[in-house]
């Protein structure tokens, strides 16, 4: 059963499925939430558009509809400014893939089932936020969404499509060790000084989500890797340097955001062993980096090429509605 509310005084939206697992309920939206959930309400939009980052990696785009005469014309944008696509692995397994760099935003419904089939846990344990804006537009005034990914960083081995001699099933599964790793790190050090840590600080709420969900969301991914006859082809340059290179810069932000966690609790109590601990994570990070630094020749993109992509995914998604019918036609 998954079902999803408004906050009070507001009509109910809710999904309904045949399954064994308890009610996902998200009434308590924050108040920026709520904001954008009332102006939604007011505008009617026939456009949402989310400024977004992937910080390392290529360009890609998010849309809440098929919508092939838009793909060539947001592909055409990043190659304009010398960028990259993304053609390496999807964010998530669930997002369906529509074109090069394109793929579909999904509903809540079916994150909802991708846990339902292949987590070991309630979905409900897992998902730890409501419905999205493009849901809830889409509902109030058939709005389409998009969301332009851009990184700040990229390697040129994140548009390389020549098959390696890893199939693409080891190269997810060797990422999610990886990620595991790490995540058994920040667990043991969390186990050992939680005590000492400051709960005020803006990152003790980051590292804890991170700690409640992560293992149920890689082990959801590993059942799904290791049953999908999809994965059974040799995977791509640019998918072995997703799973690996990238999988390895995103472990080293939840360390990064860890240590400066620890230096909010140095602050209240700056003896006893959390010193050492931080030297420790500080090691490894920097060993980390040295890894990173040797995998990927990686290059910073000019802030003004974002920006002018960012804007450009706009207007051409402005074109597109001009000629799209309506959802209520």
């Amino acid at each position: 059963m998954l079902n999803f509310y408004r906050t009070p005084g507001y009509r109910q939206v809710e999904w309904t499925f045949p399954v064994e697992y308890k009610t996902l309920n998200w009434n308590t939206p924050s108040p920026e939430t709520q904001a954008v959930m009332n102006l939604i309400d007011s505008a009617k939009p026939d456009l949402v558009y989310s400024l977004h980052n992937s910080a390392f990696g290529g360009v890609y785009f998010y849309v809440s509809e098929p919508c092939p005469p838009l793909y060539p014309r947001l592909q055409g944008l990043a190659a304009s400014e010398g960028l990259p696509l993304h053609l390496g692995e999807p964010e998530a397994p669930y997002m369906k893939r529509l074109d090069d760099a394109v793929f579909q935003l999904p509903p809540m419904s079916e994150i909802y089932d991708f846990y339902e089939k292949h987590g070991t846990d309630d979905p409900a344990s897992i998902i730890n936020h409501g419905t999205s804006a493009m849901d809830y537009a889409k509902r109030v005034s058939g709005a389409f969404t998009i969301i332009c990914e851009l990184p700040y960083i990229y390697d040129e081995k994140i548009f390389d499509t020549r098959p390696t001699d890893v199939v693409r099933r080891e190269a997810i599964l060797r990422g999610i060790e990886l990620s595991m790793k790490v995540f058994k790190r920040v667990e043991g050090c969390w186990r050992a000084f939680e005590g000492e840590l400051d709960s005020t600080s803006p990152f003790y709420e980051v590292v804890l989500e991170y700690l409640k969900r992560h293992e149920r969301q890689m082990e959801a991914k590993r059942r799904w890797a290791e049953r999908d006859p999809s994965l059974d082809r040799p995977a791509t340059a640019s998918e072995l340097f997703n799973n690996i290179t990238i999988t390895r810069y995103y472990s080293m932000r939840i360390i990064g955001q860890l240590i400066r966690l620890i230096d909010d609790g140095l602050k209240l109590n700056p003896k006893g062993n959390l010193k050492m601990e931080r030297s420790s994570l500080l090691e490894e990070l920097n060993r980390m980096n040295l890894d990173l630094e040797k995998e990927s020749k990686y290059r910073v993109i000019p802030i003004q090429k974002l920006v002018r992509v960012q804007v450009g995914a706009a207007l051409e998604a402005i074109e597109y509605l001009k000629s799209r019918p309506h959802p209520s036609t």
